[in-house]
C-alpha cells in the first residue's frame, strides 16, 4: 500500500529588503483553520478616500508588475532608496498618491515610494500562516486540496465574506481569508 504524498505548496520567492536577502519567519503551528483575527491586512488603519491622481479608492492593493522595484523615501528618484523588491506579484498596498509616483505597504508595514510603472491592478496574496490548508469547497471540513507554507504568492480570485480562491503552481482552491493578506476582511470579489 502506498502512502498519499501531502501536497505542499513552498514558498518560491524570497524578497530583498534593505538590499539584503530577507526570508519571511517560519511558523512552527500547523493551521487547519485561521482565526479571523489574524488577518494583518487591517492591521494598518488608514481612512478610506480617493487618490488625488487616480480617483480611485486609496487604500487598495495591488501587485509588482516588474520583476524588482525600489522603495523610496519620497516621490522622485532624488530620495533615497530605502528597500527593494524582487519578486513580481507581491501584494502591495497602495496608501498614498502623488504624481507618478505610488506610497505602497508591504504585508510587514514597511514601505514608501514607487514608481507606478511597477505596479499592476492584477490581485495577489500572500499567505501568512504556515501550512494553511487550501481546500475544495469553502467549507472548514471540504476536502484539503494542497497545503501552503507562508510566503506563498498566490493569484486571487472570487472571495466571500471568510473564503477566498487562490491559485499558486499548479493548485487553486479556497483558502481562509484571515490567512492571507492582500485582501481587507470586508472585501467581496464575484
Amino acid at each position: 500500500m502506498r502512502r498519499a504524498k501531502k501536497k505542499i505548496i513552498r514558498a518560491f520567492a524570497v524578497l530583498a529588503v534593505a538590499a539584503s536577502a530577507f526570508a519571511l519567519e517560519q511558523s512552527t503551528a500547523a493551521a487547519e483553520d485561521c482565526p479571523r483575527s489574524e488577518n494583518v491586512a487591517n492591521s494598518v488603519d488608514v481612512a478610506e478616500s480617493f487618490g488625488p491622481v487616480t480617483n480611485l479608492p486609496v487604500p487598495r492593493y495591488v501587485s509588482m508588475k516588474a520583476s524588482s522595484g525600489r522603495v523610496r523615501v519620497g516621490p522622485s528618484r532624488s530620495y533615497r532608496v530605502l528597500q527593494k523588491f524582487v519578486v513580481r506579484g507581491v501584494p502591495l498596498r497602495i496608501v498614498g498618491e502623488y504624481d507618478q509616483w505610488r506610497r505602497v505597504q508591504a504585508w510587514d508595514g514597511t514601505g514608501g515610494w514607487m514608481h507606478k510603472s511597477l505596479l499592476t491592478g492584477i490581485r495577489t496574496v500572500i499567505v501568512m500562516v504556515d501550512q494553511t490548508p487550501m481546500r475544495q469547497l469553502p467549507e472548514s471540513d471540504s476536502r484539503i486540496k494542497a497545503v501552503s507554507e507562508k510566503g506563498v504568492i498566490g493569484q486571487l480570485g472570487k472571495c466571500n465574506p471568510d473564503w477566498c480562491i487562490v491559485s499558486a503552481g499548479d493548485f487553486s482552491g479556497w483558502m481562509m481569508k484571515s490567512c492571507l493578506w492582500g485582501i481587507d476582511a470586508e472585501e467581496i470579489r464575484d
